[in-house]
């Protein structure tokens, strides 16, 4: 990961943050979550990321916010929440539920552009259960960019992601 790169997203965001603390849904996800996915490697304008992805669920279907692709395969969750908003075991909850309807999604993302939650599929129980493997701030990115290793495309693809995780 470039850390100059890096650097650069979280002072930008920081700065948006700060001029629009009440920033909703929708600017959330346009001016912090999607410069997130490419700092990570994802391009938005490609097959490779769907906007509101369908999620079939029993009583019907829903949508998750992005879905990250490997081919025809989503592979990625992000569900994304107002920046104004804090995280909560029920957004979590939601991001679970979307994972387990499609078995090919080993992880998700929960955000709201300042704080990040990273979940994924429990390799080591057999349950598959979605557990949290990191929480992170946008502030501590500059610190410990590696965290983003685990996330980035390329990681994701080659498996290393899951030995991260491990």
């Amino acid at each position: 990961m470039d850390r100059d790169a890096i650097t650069e997203y979280v002072g930008r965001c920081q700065q948006l943050i700060e001029s629009s603390p009440q920033m909703d849904e929708q600017n959330t996800k346009i001016k912090l979550v999607q410069p997130f996915l490419e700092l990570l490697g994802w391009n938005l304008y490609s097959t490779e990321v769907a906007l509101e992805y369908t999620v079939p669920m029993a009583s019907g279907s829903t949508h998750v916010d992005y879905a990250l692709l490997v081919g025809e395969t989503p592979v990625v969750f992000v569900e994304a929440k107002p920046v104004r908003s804090t995280l909560t075991d029920g957004n979590v909850q939601q991001l679970r539920s979307y994972m387990r309807q499609e078995l090919d999604v080993d992880w998700g993302i929960l955000t709201n552009g300042r704080s990040f939650e990273v979940l994924t599929k429990s390799r080591s129980r057999n349950d598959g259960e979605e557990v949290s493997v990191v929480q992170f701030d946008l502030d501590d990115l500059t610190e410990n960019p590696g965290v983003l290793e685990l996330l980035s495309k390329e990681s994701i693809r080659s498996g290393k992601s899951d030995e991260i995780a491990e």
